[in-house]
């Protein structure tokens, strides 16, 4: 039985939503949280989540547990 993988392009589609949604959410721009967990965001994702003109996290997400 194979193990069934998404597209590299569906992943990115779905990164590309999931960053500006989760940014909003969060009040905070979480690029650098993406880019720490390697998660790849296309340029369009990066862009759609800088324009929302959020700070950078005041707590650095990746310390957050619960």
């Amino acid at each position: 039985m194979s193990s069934f993988q998404f597209a590299p392009d569906l992943t990115a589609v779905r990164f590309g939503f999931l960053a500006p949604y989760t940014s909003r959410v969060d009040g905070a721009d979480l690029t650098a949280f993406y880019d720490q967990g390697g998660v790849p965001l296309t340029g369009d994702a990066r862009a759609a989540v800088a324009a929302l003109g959020l700070p950078a996290p005041t707590v650095d997400p990746s310390t957050l547990h619960e």
